[in-house]
């Protein structure tokens, strides 16, 4: 048996070592997670949870129903680390869920209907450009301030180019995001995309926010205090909050204040309807070590 398990580790040491001749031996440990998923997740996730994409430091599972994308997010900690043994390094750091994606079939068309005329790229000369009279006339008086000759030319000269490049994208109908100052192509939205998910994450932190004081709030009950909450913007935040608590939880964190916001938030029950065996119970399920889970006493 000793000299069958020598021959199967020498035969691993000469694949490994052939791969890394080839130089492909990153990818092949990176991409054996397709082959070794159910091993590194369990039976159960493997069921419900299937590996669609590995891009480091982040992996794309796909689930069958929505029921398992809260499952999934309370998980995630204990899989991040099995993970992190699996590889023997943080290689993953997050996972991400998603439903199965809609059939590609109703999208395609055929060769014929393509457009296969070819694009060609416009250079633009910037030294043909002439500025109207009151533009030039405006930088120049800006920089009139600026004692020192050589720098007073290059920063008109910069001014004048960066006036010149402002001027073509405004006559292609380009306009500003009036939050950043971005440029934004013809028929763009007013504002950038950017700006638009420093807005989003703003809401969900102000969410978060809302959930910190009341962790047992259902959305309904979210509404009644912020009308201008949406359901996805509750559910989004009230996933992170979770997250957040039970990271910490499956960290080794015995803090009160951890175990019951933590139960609070997955529950909906406020901190009187709860007793201490219940959220013992429910926070011992999320922690990694079996010397972390405390005893009901």
């Amino acid at each position: 048996m000793e000299s069958n398990l020598e021959s199967f580790t020498g035969v691993m040491d000469l694949r490994d070592a052939m791969l890394q001749e080839l130089g492909i031996y990153e990818m092949y440990r990176l991409m054996k997670l397709y082959h070794d998923w159910e091993s590194v997740v369990g039976p159960m996730v493997n069921g419900q949870a299937k590996l669609v994409h590995i891009k480091p430091p982040v992996i794309v599972v796909e689930i069958g129903h929505t029921v398992w994308m809260q499952e999934m997010t309370m998980r995630k900690p204990q899989l991040l680390e099995a993970l992190c043994e699996y590889y023997g390094e943080s290689i993953i750091t997050d996972i991400k869920v998603q439903l199965p994606r809609r059939a590609l079939q109703d999208q395609l068309v055929s060769g014929d209907a393509l457009d296969m005329t070819p694009v060609y790229e416009e250079i633009i000369d910037f030294q043909q450009i002439v500025l109207p009279s009151e533009i030039v006339q405006s930088i120049e008086d800006s920089v009139r301030v600026i004692r020192h000759e050589e720098l007073r030319q290059k920063v008109l000269q910069t001014r004048m180019e960066q006036a010149k490049k402002e001027f073509v994208l405004q006559q292609e109908h380009f306009h500003q995001c009036p939050t950043c100052g971005r440029w934004q192509s013809e028929g763009s939205a007013k504002v950038c995309p950017q700006c638009e998910y420093k807005k989003y994450r703003h809401i969900i932190r102000t969410v978060k926010g809302l959930l910190k004081d009341y962790p047992h709030y259902k959305y309904d009950q979210m509404k009644a205090i912020a009308p201008w909450c949406t359901y996805e913007w509750y559910e989004v935040a009230k996933e992170e909050s979770i997250y957040y608590y039970l990271t910490r939880l499956f960290q080794g964190s015995t803090d009160a204040n951890d175990m019951y916001w933590a139960t609070m938030l997955i529950t909906s029950k406020s901190q009187e309807e709860l007793s201490y065996e219940e959220v013992v119970n429910i926070t011992n399920k999320y922690r990694w070590n079996e010397t972390d889970k405390m005893q009901v006493k």
